[in-house]
């Protein structure tokens, strides 16, 4: 399919590109017979699936260059530290905030260019800007959003346990969290991560997970999912449904 490269602009033949990297989801896809254990993707509208957010955005070598240097790094160091705290052996590695932030915008940013995905929304101007922020890779986007990464619990009891958790998709959801700020949150390998936009200065300060411009090390702390708003309005739509029998959406006890 011929078109224009999402990233670069330029024609060419458009590959098929994942806005949630390849390396988190197949893993997922083959514990779970080819499917997510949840994915919203519209409002009120929960299912499983395999189809985890794809379309036909970027030219080859924009695809390869995403993939080889903002995806692959990130996800190797991701699933590193993710091990390393699952083992108790510390929370903190090094990793440069500018480049996890980069990661996190990208995945945001190719959502929000499928079509049909409705989650997620950004106006023509910032979403230029983010492209910018992607293509060269020079202006921290810390100076543009907050982002804030954890690794995801459930302290309740009999709650989801650490595999369930790290087979747990949750694509780019936005929502608003205060006065003219939206803040959008998704999560991957048990790996949850908020961005707020625009930067929320004082929250990104004072609350343990925030990266901070700069700084070289990034620690992953403990992160209760039924503390997020959209992830547990997503959980409570799901299971409803499912009772309902209207999505296959499955129960712990059936995993």
């Amino acid at each position: 399919m011929s078109g224009i490269c999402a990233l670069c602009l330029r024609v060419a033949e458009l590959c098929e590109s994942h806005a949630i990297p390849k390396a988190f989801i197949r893993p997922i896809l083959r514990a779970n017979g080819g499917s997510a254990i949840l994915m919203p993707v519209g409002p009120g509208k929960i299912r499983r699936g395999g189809d985890v957010l794809k379309g036909k955005l970027l030219c080859a070598r924009c695809e390869e260059i995403t993939n080889k240097e903002i995806d692959a790094p990130t996800i190797r160091f991701l699933s590193g530290l993710k091990q390393q705290v699952d083992r108790g052996d510390g929370l903190t590695a090094n990793f440069n905030t500018k480049d996890m932030a980069i990661f996190a915008v990208s995945v945001l940013w190719r959502a929000s260019l499928i079509p049909g995905y409705t989650p997620v929304q950004f106006d023509r101007r910032l979403r230029e800007r983010i492209r910018l922020l992607v293509l060269y890779r020079e202006e921290s986007p810390l100076k543009l959003f907050s982002v804030r990464l954890g690794r995801l619990v459930d302290r309740t009891p009999d709650g989801f346990d650490g595999p369930s958790l790290a087979h747990f998709i949750f694509p780019p959801s936005g929502h608003v969290s205060g006065p003219a700020q939206q803040m959008v949150t998704m999560a991957m390998h048990g790996i949850i991560f908020e961005l707020g936009f625009p930067r929320n200065r004082a929250a990104s300060l004072q609350k343990p997970g925030y990266l901070k411009d700069g700084v070289t090390t990034i620690s992953l702390l403990d992160y209760d999912i039924f503390q997020s708003e959209p992830i547990v309005a997503a959980l409570v739509n799901g299971y409803g449904k499912d009772y309902r029998g209207h999505t296959t959406l499955k129960r712990k006890k059936d995993m």
